[in-house]
């Protein structure tokens, strides 16, 4: 980590990564080294205290801290996947004939209640 321009420190069950007083930090890091090194910026969150109760009490019966838990349900939430509540398509095709027409007859209203009739003109 020295080549790097960093030195860590065990504080606790934190590992926390600075610079070393002296040495350019570089930022081009070989592959090698990106696969031990996490760093992370301090960040202020407002959370309701409801909310908070409840991260605290899910992170507890996980047995991690609350950082860690925010920070993994986080990753979850970004790492993609779905976007579609369970059930939805399915629930898409059990439509009524009734429920048919009236999803045909949608543009047309809308298009009766535009108001701007046209394109605009650039």
């Amino acid at each position: 980590m020295r080549a790097l321009g960093l030195r860590g420190a065990v504080r606790g069950r934190a590992f926390k990564v600075t610079t070393v007083p002296g040495v350019p930090f570089q930022l081009a890091m070989p592959s090698a080294a990106t696969s031990f090194v996490t760093m992370s910026m301090p960040t202020s969150l407002h959370i309701p205290k409801e909310l908070l109760t409840a991260v605290d009490r899910r992170a507890r019966t996980l047995e991690m801290s609350r950082n860690r838990f925010v920070v993994r349900t986080l990753e979850k939430e970004l790492a993609g996947g779905p976007c579609w509540s369970p059930g939805f398509f399915e629930q898409l095709t059990a439509l009524a004939p009734d429920d048919s027409r009236a999803v045909d007859a949608m543009p047309k209203k809308i298009r009766s209640t535009r108001t701007r009739k046209g394109a605009p003109r650039l």
